[in-house]
């Protein structure tokens, strides 16, 4: 990845980050917001964790967690120490409607005092075709001592939409939610 190509991904990071920029809209009287942009729908969840941001930023970064959503997921190597691609399998979802997918991320992170952002993007590789695949992780202290907020972004396109389901929401809700369960476990 060149320092261009990192730039411009923090960059999109930043320009979802500022508010001042961005319409939020509360989707379905739940705690996803959603923002429409020129790449495709952002869905935006906020979730608050009984643990410092260093070790939630740390648990992140270790790709030898499954989940309920993550059926497998590797580190394929490092480009600097910021920077590395991952490689990971998503479960089927969706009660069907989404088939198990594999995805190369490039992921890259920076911290900012105990803040700390980390941002990936799916590549095109061999036999592996995605659009759009943005995933944004900006953790900040919370509130109280020990704990910290996650604020999980994502821009994701599925080339399938049915009538009154919206995939790509769904994904990102359920997602969402065992990545709360399951995160600090």
């Amino acid at each position: 990845m060149s320092q261009q190509e990192k730039d411009a991904l923090f960059r999109i990071a930043f320009d979802l980050l500022d508010d001042d920029k961005n319409v939020w809209t509360v989707k379905r009287k739940s705690i996803i917001w959603t923002t429409k942009k020129s790449y495709g729908t952002v869905y935006r969840s906020d979730i608050e964790f009984q643990c410092t941001p260093s070790t939630l930023f740390e648990k992140l970064l270790n790709c030898d967690k499954k989940t309920p959503m993550i059926l497998d997921t590797c580190t394929l190597g490092s480009i600097d120490s910021q920077t590395d691609l991952i490689r990971v399998i998503t479960a089927p979802s969706g009660c069907g409607l989404i088939k198990s997918k594999e995805f190369v991320n490039l992921r890259s992170w920076k911290q900012d005092g105990d803040s700390f952002l980390i941002v990936a993007k799916s590549l095109n590789v061999e036999n592996i075709s995605v659009k759009n695949n943005i995933m944004l992780w900006l953790i900040k202290p919370g509130k109280s001592p020990c704990t910290c907020v996650l604020q999980f972004m994502m821009c994701l396109e599925f080339n399938v939409m049915i009538a009154h389901f919206n995939i790509p929401y769904t994904f990102f809700k359920t997602y969402t939610k065992h990545m709360k369960q399951s995160i600090l476990k």
